[in-house]
């Protein structure tokens, strides 16, 4: 369900260990979105091949996976899955899974799905703010969208409820970890639940008083089953699989398969070398914290006489400066005393004799010629 909270519990499952393969990362690091785009793509067409949408869900309830249309895309699916279970548990967080559910369940009969409970006022709410519904429709979406977990049983879904992420982080995280039998550290569990502190604080609802009596029911049913402690099923760790099918031999189109492969390969090389440089970041850092007071104490020496040659030479600009204005001074007092002499009386006369006596001249000379 769009807003729903899944690809929030998509990261924490993530940063907890679980494969949501390659197209999850961009440049070696997590997405976003944390959405698998090939996955993403595939349930797109099959909903329009059911000319269906994500706010139009598909009609006849789940009886429409067997449709021979379907068939390509089916071969499309095994590829895809076949090369990204490299890595167990494995799987993919996409919203639309709960429209396309029985495409997926006939195809992957092991398949364990893992819902994420929102109440559903917040998910209208949302919808509605973001024009993408109005909050009766948007009711009525979080009924389609729900309605397809009611019918699984509990050895088939995960409930996680939304509001404890907030409530009380670190417990959900830790139930939702040994739901779905992941194996984490210590170490990777905080680094999940300071992801989730980090985020914007959500105001999140309880009251359903004023909810639909068959959406208020079914939000109560599925708040129990995310109440309930964590059942751990007795099966192989190969049959495990969050949204996704347990490994098997390849089928279909083995160059889509070693294509996944090839980027799973490169996502581990690109989150190698992300690694080598943060460790040689550390040791950097470890080295300057550990060096000697007398190291230390010559680069402070260091900087220091840097400091006094820096001061020497704006002392040596300033007496320049002082230099240079005191000769544009004495230009100006000299310029000044030419000035005050052209004002004279003897100066004006000075330059009408020279000025006879230049006229004089060349009436002579013409006079000669």
């Amino acid at each position: 369900m769009p807003h729903s909270g899944i690809l929030m519990v998509a990261r924490v499952l993530g940063d907890l260990g679980l494969d949501l393969g390659p197209e999850s990362l961009e440049n070696g690091k997590p997405a976003d979105s944390w959405l698998n785009r090939r996955f993403v793509r595939l349930n797109e067409e099959i909903l329009d091949a059911l000319d269906a949408s994500w706010d139009r869900p598909p009609a006849n309830g789940g009886r429409w996976p067997d449709r021979a249309q379907l068939e390509p895309l089916r071969q499309r699916a095994a590829a895809i899955s076949d090369g990204l279970a490299l890595a167990e548990p494995w799987g993919w967080a996409d919203p639309r899974n709960s429209l396309t559910l029985p495409f997926w369940r006939e195809l992957f009969p092991d398949l364990r799905i893992v819902v994420c409970v929102r109440h559903p006022h917040e998910v209208a709410s949302s919808l509605e703010a973001r024009g993408s519904a109005s909050f009766s429709e948007g009711l009525a979406l979080w009924r389609s969208y729900y309605g397809t977990s009611a019918d699984l049983g509990d050895d088939e879904r995960i409930v996680t409820d939304y509001a404890r992420y907030y409530e009380e982080p670190r417990a959900e995280v830790e139930r939702l970890a040994e739901a779905v039998e992941l194996e984490p550290s210590r170490a990777d569990i905080r680094r999940a639940v300071a992801a989730l502190i980090a985020r914007n604080r959500v105001d999140v609802r309880r009251d359903d008083t004023e909810l639909p009596p068959d959406v208020r029911d079914l939000y109560r049913t599925l708040l129990e089953a995310a109440s309930a402690p964590a059942a751990r099923h007795q099966m192989n760790r190969s049959s495990v699989a969050f949204l996704g099918p347990p490994v098997r031999e390849p089928v279909g189109d083995q160059q889509d398969a070693i294509a996944a492969q090839r980027l799973e390969i490169e996502s581990l090389r690109l989150e190698l070398e992300r690694r080598r440089g943060y460790s040689e970041a550390l040791q950097t850092q470890l080295d300057v914290q550990t060096a000697s007071d007398a190291e230390l104490r010559d680069v402070i020496r260091g900087l220091e006489e840097q400091l006094l040659e820096r001061d020497e030479e704006i002392a040596a600009l300033r007496r320049g400066e002082d230099s240079l204005r005191r000769l544009v001074e004495a230009q100006q007092e000299k310029f000044s005393a030419i000035a005050a002499v052209e004002q004279t009386r003897l100066w004006r006369l000075g330059r009408r004799y020279w000025w006879l006596k230049q006229s004089i001249r060349q009436t002579l000379m013409r006079g000669r010629s």
